[in-house]
């Protein structure tokens, strides 16, 4: 499973996109919460100028990735969507 997938909703998105981490994943509370916030930051430009629904769906690759590395990751999904 790659560190990141991400999938297109229908409609336009008047909420935040859908971050899924399982428990599975990452253990602990903090740890999901961090990779959430990690992702929001990411996206949240991204996601304004498109203003489209999106699911980000975290896989255990995520764990050894830093910032730069997630960001990229995010970006290289995004536009495959």
């Amino acid at each position: 499973m790659p560190a990141i997938i991400v999938k297109k909703g229908k409609g336009a998105a008047k909420e935040r996109p859908a971050i899924v981490v399982g428990k599975r994943v990452f253990a602990k509370a903090v740890e999901r919460n961090r990779i959430r916030r990690r992702i929001r930051v990411i996206i949240g430009q991204r996601i304004q100028k498109n203003r489209e629904r999106y699911t980000i769906i975290v896989g255990p690759e995520a764990k050894a990735l830093t910032f730069e590395e997630l960001r990229q990751e995010i970006e290289k999904q995004l536009s495959k969507v």
